[in-house]
């Protein structure tokens, strides 16, 4: 029983060090790259971390609005963590 406890443990700190990543890009970096990405001007953004696939990959969700008032258009501009690579992007107008 010893043995197999120790198993599990030792799959465990595997499976912890595989999903352990060192985000190389912040909140202010990820703000950056999305505001090059979309097709217009930038005035409210907000983003949020969050973790993709089984290894737990981190991704920066960046919601971005146009800088009119009120905006018309808005847009959603995923970026890894990891490595600041562009993994998704949606735009599209506000009516």
């Amino acid at each position: 029983g010893l043995l197999v406890v120790a198993g599990l443990l030792a799959v465990l700190a595997l499976w912890s060090f595989a999903g352990a990543w060192r985000i190389g890009i912040l909140d202010p970096e990820a703000l950056e790259i999305a505001g090059r990405e979309v097709g217009f001007a930038i005035g409210h953004a907000s983003a949020a971390v969050s973790f993709e696939g089984v290894r737990a990959r981190p991704v920066w969700n960046v919601l971005v609005f146009s800088t009119d008032e009120p905006p018309t258009r808005r847009g959603l501009v995923r970026v890894d963590a990891v490595d600041g690579h562009v993994v998704e992007k949606y735009e599209e107008a506000i009516t």
